[in-house]
């Protein structure tokens, strides 16, 4: 019996003293035909407003027992579901797999109403999603086995499922498309999915197929279908009314083939009204092929109001930088992933300020990673340049964003630096590869510009290639950033007042004039791989050798004597690679956290084939200067056997930990849990994620394998030589040892609710 809780309160009492008594009571004392009636004014949400609007379901044996359908109704204000494969499912019950048990639960959904946001990972849910959701607005197709469920050809199937469509066209409301005849390919064709829904907002798809043919309207109004690859037939058909135009605004499609991308394209490019008026964000990922020469122009015509375009794994024709600049005004981000270009220039400068030139004052992000350029040597790509630079051109001051990273040899250096800076002055964000000279420092002209030209910067990212030795010691320690504040003549600083981001990659030690005139702003600091540089002298003796100790004196990595107060800073990273990684790590965080009130994320990673002990003297400090820390993560140092004490002591608001790195914490032993673990999950209720590296495990039920005694034992017993194993052998003995150390994180993770995530990681060979 429902009871209104609020007029029993004595609150609404003591506030309305003049409310009677029997207004008081509770409803349930009220007639059904009553209380009916008051319910009739409330809509559905206001009577249920607690219903959850998004389900995740996984595939697993009971939820194909219930029945996808049957959980998806129980949901009546239901607005998105995720359906996700199970990774723990067995192959018992029939299902074969995993894989096939996902596609058996995704055949059981049948729509829903209210549906708007769909993830599956399986295409067979497109059954229902054709004939059951009205409102589907964003759909995500992710990658999937192809299940194939008859011994038609996947074209077959597509031009038996597009008859289907253009019968239920033609015939209205009255005969809907039926989409039991979708082949395996065709659940993921987007002409199909584009044409069946024409209201769908966001579309992504891994895999996608596209067949559509065109419709031609003959003299006498009928239409005839032509194939989109360009056949000469035609099939005369009765006239059908003009399809809805789709609505369509985000289409993501990923390892699309290549007839698949030639038939997007034509049909973009087919004559008439634009295919796709809406769209506003392209993403092709094209799986390293040859992009078409007329590509662009197709865009162009087939998506006029498009904002941005990012083409990945691509081979571009010599055409598309110029079509790109020609074709695509009012474009906002242009994104180029792992793609070939052609151009008449390998100056990274030339490229981006031809393209910000001509495609306007609206371009606001140019994005380039892992590209390379090949030079246009023919006269005729010169000349077409030369037309292009001669016409008037729109401001380049407009652009914003700027990345250009993984440039392999083609790295830009001091003259492209300068050259970006004063073609765009309004950049806030600046992310690309430099030489390990790009920035001198010690010349006044250039460091003029790098100030001017940074000055509105909010995010900036370095990643620094070799440095070049100077003769000089003024610009040789400017180069190799060793200025300490101490120097003389001191490094002209670079002020950036809007400064929030700051990551340095690979410098030789650490850029002191991008950081100490910029400390107050800095929110996020990142300082990834500084070189292990050698202090020289003039005579050439090499005074710091790489170091096998697994430490660096503050003298070999160029931090001595450098503290610095980040008032604001909130997420810090230090990452080392090399014999003295430890060593770099440490200085770097004690350079850092003298002063972090703010620290709420601190990651410390140091890559390299030796350990060291984490000091519990930088633990003590850290926990004074940052005692609000929330995600703490360091990986391959050898922590103390009390860490966990020492750290639920230090900072008991943490939200995530992980202590990784082989031998990180030692042994887990049947004690372990009651004496270490226990205290520290009862002191933080907050916890979501935990992290471990163990050395070896020894609680019952959970021992480790080691591959070299169970060899010994079978070659003691005559039953094989131990020539006779190989490493498959190993390998199944490792997976033995790495599922036991799953099973016993989801031991961990199975006693405390709160904690989401529970990884332990170890040795996966045990010796002995």
């Amino acid at each position: 019996m429902l009871q209104n809780t609020l007029c029993q309160s004595p609150a609404l009492s003591e506030e309305h003293p003049e409310t009677p008594a029997a207004m008081t009571a509770s409803m349930g004392s009220l007639p059904p035909e009553l209380l009916a009636h008051i319910l009739g004014f409330l809509d559905f949400e206001e009577l249920l407003p607690r219903l959850p609007l998004t389900l995740k379901v996984k595939a697993t044996q009971t939820t194909k027992r219930i029945g996808l359908d049957a959980i998806v109704a129980r949901f009546p204000l239901l607005r998105e579901l995720v359906l996700e494969s199970s990774s723990s499912t067995s192959g018992s019950g029939g299902s074969g797999s995993s894989t096939m048990l996902v596609h058996e639960v995704a055949h059981q959904f049948r729509g829903h109403p209210t549906l708007q946001r769909i993830t599956s990972a399986s295409d067979v849910v497109m059954r229902g999603v054709m004939s059951g959701c009205p409102s589907i607005e964003e759909l995500r197709l992710p990658s999937d086995a192809v299940v194939r469920d008859d011994g038609d050809d996947d074209m077959v199937q597509e031009l038996r499922a597009e008859q289907a469509l253009g019968r239920s066209e033609s015939a209205g409301a009255s005969r809907p498309f039926d989409p039991d005849t979708l082949g395996p390919r065709g659940r993921r064709n987007v002409g199909l999915i584009l044409r069946a829904l024409p209201a769908l907002k966001h579309l992504e798809i891994d895999g996608p197929s596209f067949w559509r043919r065109q419709v031609a309207m003959q003299p006498d109004g009928s239409a005839a279908l032509v194939s989109s690859l360009g056949g000469s037939h035609a099939l005369a058909v009765a006239p059908t009314p003009a399809a809805a135009v789709s609505q369509l605004e985000t289409l993501k499609m990923t390892s699309i083939n290549s007839w698949s991308l030639t038939n997007f394209l034509a049909w973009l490019a087919s004559p008439g009204e634009p295919k796709l008026p809406h769209l506003r964000s392209l993403y092709l990922d094209i799986d390293y092929l040859h992009f078409p020469p007329s590509g662009i122009r197709a865009i162009a015509h087939g998506c006029p109001n498009l904002r941005a375009l990012k083409l990945k794994f691509g081979i571009l024709a010599r055409e598309t930088l110029f079509d790109i600049a020609t074709h695509l005004h009012g474009l906002e981000r242009l994104s180029l992933s792992k793609c070939d270009l052609w151009f008449v220039s390998a100056n990274w400068a030339h490229v981006c300020v031809f393209l910000a030139s001509h495609l306007g004052a609206t371009l606001r992000t140019i994005s380039m990673s892992m590209c390379t350029i090949q030079v246009l040597e023919d006269a005729h790509w010169h000349a077409r340049f030369e037309s292009l630079a001669t016409r008037p051109i729109e401001p380049a001051a407009a652009l914003r964003s700027l990345k250009l990273l993984d440039t392999g040899d083609a790295r830009p250096d001091a003259a492209v630096l300068h050259a970006l800076l004063t073609a765009f002055p309004a950049l806030e964000v600046l992310r690309m590869d430099v030489t390990g000279d790009c920035l001198p420092a010690w010349d006044p002209v250039f460091a003029d510009v790098l100030r001017r030209g940074m000055r509105g910067l909010r995010v900036l990212e370095l990643r620094s290639g070799k440095p070049s030795m100077h003769s000089d010691p003024v610009k040789r320690a400017a180069t190799l950033g060793m200025d300490d504040g101490t120097s003389s003549p001191r490094v002209a600083d670079i002020a950036m007042p809007h400064l929030r981001d700051l990551s340095l990659w690979c410098f030789a030690t650490i850029p002191h004039y991008l950081i100490r005139p910029n400390t107050a702003t800095i929110e996020r600091l990142s300082i990834s791989y500084p070189v292990v540089v050698s202090h020289a002298d003039d005579d050439g003796d090499d005074a710091a050798a790489l170091l096998v100790s697994g430490g660096a004196s503050r003298a070999q990595t160029g931090l001595a004597r450098t503290e610095y107060a980040f008032p604001r800073l909130a997420h810090l990273e230090v990452r080392g690679l090399s014999n003295a990684a430890h060593g770099i790590c440490l200085a770097a965080l004690d350079m850092a956290t003298h002063a972090a009130p703010r620290l709420a994320s601190l990651t410390i990673e140091a890559f390299s084939r030796v350990t060291a002990p984490f000091p519990m003297r930088t633990l003590q400090r850290l926990a004074h200067a940052s005692p609000d820390l929330r995600a703490l993560r360091i990986s391959s140092f050898v922590m103390p056997d009390d860490a966990l004490a020492r750290v639920a002591a230090a900072w008991p608001l943490l939200e995530t930990l992980e202590l990784t790195g082989t031998h990180c914490i030692g042994a887990i032993d049947g004690s372990w849990h009651a004496r270490a673990l226990a205290p520290f999950m009862a002191s933080h209720r907050r916890l979501s994620r935990l992290a471990l590296g163990v050395s070896r495990i020894a609680v019952p039920g959970f021992e480790l394998l080691s591959s070299d005694a169970i060899m010994a034992k079978l070659s003691a017993r005559g039953n094989l030589l131990p020539q006779d194993f190989d490493g498959e052998f190993v390998h199944i003995v490792q997976s033995a040892n790495a599922a036991a150390f799953r099973r016993y994180a989801a031991v961990i993770r199975s006693m405390y609710p709160a904690l989401r995530e529970c990884v332990l990681r170890g040795p996966f060979e045990v010796k002995g």
